[in-house]
Parts: structure tokens; sequence; C-alpha cells
């Protein structure tokens, strides 16, 4: 059972489209209008996340701080874009 589950996956992963998911033009500048919420700190460690796949402690390294406040940059960051994304105001 396991293993015919794993060869499903296999399968999809192999037939997946990435092309599917480019983002528009539209999106990209929804995207960056966002982003002008956050200071540059913030930006930053989004983009070694999200973009760089770095964990905690290399952003706490770049960033100067312990990996718990690299986290909590992050997640406010976050929570800061999806309040400004579903309709709240720019502070």
């Amino acid at each position: 059972m396991i293993d015919s589950l794993r060869k499903e996956s296999t399968l999809y992963e192999k037939s997946f489209d990435d092309s599917l998911f480019e983002p528009s033009g539209e999106v990209l500048n929804t995207i960056d209008n966002l982003s002008e919420s956050l200071s540059p700190k913030q930006k930053q460690a989004l983009e070694l996340r999200y973009v760089e796949g770095q964990d905690f402690e290399e952003i706490a390294k770049i960033l100067n701080t312990s990996p718990i406040n690299a986290r909590k940059i992050i997640s406010r960051s976050v929570i800061r874009l999806k309040k400004i994304f579903k309709g709240g105001t720019r502070e």
C-alpha cells in the first residue's frame, strides 16, 4: 500500500508543470506594493527564508540576531502582509 502511494507521488512529481504557476505581472506588482510596508530587515528575512530557503540559524547570523528573534521577525512580517492583503491598513 505505502509503495503504491510512493509510486503515485513520484509520477505526480514527474508530470508537474511549473509553468502553470508563473506569477503574472499584476501579481508581482501586488507583492512589490505589499512589501513596501515592511522594513528592510523584514524584507531581507522573508527573502532569506522563502526565496533562498535558509533556516532560522542562518538568517539570524546574517541579520546579526538570535534564531528566536529571526523567527519572530518573519512571523510578524507574514502576519502584516496577510493583514494588508486582506484589506487592512498599512501601518
